[in-house]
């Protein structure tokens, strides 16, 4: 299994479109998050979101892979456009929940407070 999965990995990483279709989007989706390679999950998210440019789970999973690599001021910035675009999207919400209280910024904080009450009314 493993090295199949390693296979797809390569096949990203060398963007070797013709031979990349013949597997599954999960697949690759698979070898990240039991690689923990969360830099290899942002770029990969980042090349479907702009393939799907009109299609907000490849935007916000973009945006949640952006949390899972840390980087949090750069999750913040970008999901609160998503959230902006889609306030009823729990997706969003959550992410952005997410990178705010990771980040342990003052001002972060208050804009986690303000997201929280609206998520509730």
């Amino acid at each position: 299994m493993d090295n199949e999965i390693y296979d797809i990995y390569e096949l990203i990483k060398a963007s070797r479109e013709e031979e990349y279709e013949n597997y599954e989007e999960w697949e690759a989706e698979a070898y990240f998050y039991y690689k923990q390679d969360w830099q290899g999950l942002v770029e990969f998210r980042y090349r479907k979101a702009e393939e799907q440019p009109y299609q907000m789970f490849y935007k916000w999973s973009l945006g949640d892979a952006y949390v899972l690599n840390k980087e949090y001021e750069k999750a913040i910035r970008y999901l609160s456009g998503l959230y902006k675009e889609s306030p009823e999207d729990p997706n969003i919400q959550h992410s952005l929940l997410d990178a705010l209280a990771a980040s342990g910024n003052d001002e972060s904080w208050n804009c986690l407070v303000a997201v929280n009450r609206k998520i509730k009314a």
